[in-house]
């Protein structure tokens, strides 16, 4: 009986596509750990440190899928998050913070729409995007809910 060892590559839309949402989690982490410096409202430095533990993790498995997926070889973490970060973010206030992570969540969310839009992912990778997709969705659920209370309290 003979058995062959194989190492399933991916194909390069997918790498590419699993790289974007790297490096726009990765990028977005920096633009939101520099957002906790500008606030004083606890409520929002509280979700703020959540988005970027979260965005933290998802990108820290996002890179270990694609190290495994691209037969092994490793990538270069600097490579890919260097375009992402906004230098440009003017971050004044709460109310200018919450703005942001308003209109980021476009970007990240049609990140994971492209891989998910794939065909030919795996099943367990198509799992685990869905389930970072997901937990994404609420984060941004609570910034727009403390963009409504912020609206509703800060007349």
């Amino acid at each position: 009986m003979y058995t062959t060892n194989f190492i399933y590559i991916a194909p390069s839309e997918v790498l590419e596509s699993l790289k974007k949402l790297f490096s726009v989690l990765k990028g977005e982490n920096v633009n939101f750990q520099r957002a906790i410096g500008f606030t004083e409202d606890r409520q929002l430095k509280n979700t703020l440190m959540q988005f970027v533990q979260a965005s933290n993790q998802y990108a820290n498995e996002l890179k270990c899928q694609i190290e495994s997926l691209a037969g092994g070889r490793e990538i270069d973490e600097l490579t890919l998050t260097e375009s992402e970060s906004n230098d440009r973010f003017q971050m004044k206030n709460s109310k200018d913070i919450l703005e942001y992570c308003c209109n980021c969540e476009m970007r990240v969310l049609s990140a994971y729409r492209e891989i998910l839009n794939h065909s030919f992912i795996l099943k367990e990778l198509r799992g685990i995007m869905r389930y970072q997709l997901n937990e994404m969705l609420c984060s941004f659920l609570q910034f727009k809910m403390l963009k409504s209370s912020f609206r509703n309290y800060k007349k």
